[in-house]
């Protein structure tokens, strides 16, 4: 924060890098980052900063390290224009809580998305449907899962 310090003090900062390739409507991502111990990377802001945030874990915890493995498809090349999807899996480890020190659980996290966008020529122009899930496995046997349902449709007000 700047000025009054309304989120306390701290030190903190992040690398990464992350590097890709793709062909024929497909992509592959390989990411790594790593989150100093000082403290958890905060976002006041709204969003990460980070390659491996994913739709449950931000893997940005302190002294966290992540790696991520994601394929992107896209149905253009196999004649259905209006579908695309990828996955991503990200593995976090190392991460402590910067105050104690202690130990945080190392997490797995596996997330895919199907979209939907028909043709643009067609009645439902501007149309997308998006199904998203996740779920993301502890090493301490807790497990969070998430299943998201997003429809987009302009409409002209004026």
């Amino acid at each position: 924060s700047v000025g009054e310090a309304l989120l306390g003090d701290f030190d903190t900062h992040s690398t990464g890098l992350t590097i890709s390739g793709g062909r024929d409507g497909r992509l592959l991502e390989l990411a790594y980052t790593q989150t100093a111990t000082g403290g958890l990377i905060r976002t006041p802001w709204g969003g990460s900063p980070l390659y491996n945030t994913m739709m449950l874990q931000n893997f940005q915890r302190a002294g966290e390290k992540s790696l991520r493995v994601g394929i992107s498809l896209s149905g253009a090349n196999r004649g259905q224009q209006a579908w695309s999807s990828f996955v991503n899996v990200s593995h976090g480890w190392n991460a402590i809580h910067a105050d104690s020190g202690a130990k945080l659980p190392d997490v797995i996290e596996y997330d895919v998305t199907l979209d939907y966008k028909p043709d643009t020529t067609h009645r439902t122009n501007g149309l997308w449907v998006r199904l998203r899930g996740a779920y993301a496995d502890f090493d301490d046997d807790t497990a969070r899962w998430n299943v998201r349902v997003i429809l987009n449709y302009p409409v002209s007000i004026l």
